[in-house]
């Protein structure tokens, strides 16, 4: 998560994740529905609104909103390594809209292959002192045949060890023996939170 943020704020300035940095915009690559793909400037206000939607600049100099349902996912055009690359995501249940129907978001893609990773925020109101204020927790969220598996900084240990044991059916005793050894990684936190697309980028390489 410390790339992440990093890369973040590189891109976006020092408000990243739930406060707003209005006005701002940086290029994106967004492919739409139907497989087209334009590059127009969007506007960041912050991460947390960037998973519900985007706003385009169009070509006629007008914003334009586009929603998850609307295109496939976008990326962040930087002058970077790592580039920024947003998939829409369906049938998760998260509170990250207004709309208590809405389940499908644009998330961080972290890690590709048999088990990718998404990253992502949730706004949470907290006390502070005598006032509420909105903080953010990180989430990584991942997908199991048909369930998706949330990972969050309190929980991951036991949802990954979760995640891992039915891996092991109908497997080699070698790949056995290695998810093993990443079960035993994980439990004796070699694996701390922030590395959790490691994990994931371990485990899809030994099911190759």
């Amino acid at each position: 998560m410390k790339k992440i943020r990093f890369l973040l704020i590189v891109i976006f300035g020092s408000v990243v994740f739930c406060s707003s940095a209005k006005d701002r915009f940086v290029m994106a690559q967004i492919i739409m529905d139907n497989n087209d793909t334009v590059v127009n400037p969007v506007r960041f206000e912050n991460l947390f609104d960037f998973q519900k939607k985007i706003e385009m600049l169009n070509d006629d100099g007008k914003l334009q909103t586009v929603e998850p349902n609307e295109a496939k996912g976008f990326c962040v055009i930087a002058d970077l390594k790592d580039t920024l690359h947003f998939e829409t995501v369906c049938g998760l249940k998260l509170s990250l809209s207004e709309n208590a129907d809405a389940n499908c978001f644009f998330l961080l893609r972290k890690c590709s292959g048999k088990f990718p990773v998404y990253y992502f925020v949730q706004s949470e109101m907290v006390s502070a002192g005598y006032a509420m204020q909105s903080v953010c927790k990180p989430s990584y969220v991942s997908r199991y045949k048909d369930n998706w598996v949330l990972f969050g900084e309190n929980n991951f240990v036991n949802q990954l060890l979760k995640f891992l044991k039915p891996l092991k059916k109908d497997k080699s005793p070698d790949i056995v023996k290695k998810l093993t050894k990443l079960e035993d990684d994980i439990f004796y936190r070699t694996y701390l939170f922030d590395d959790i697309p490691s994990v994931f980028n371990r485990l899809n390489d030994l099911l190759k």
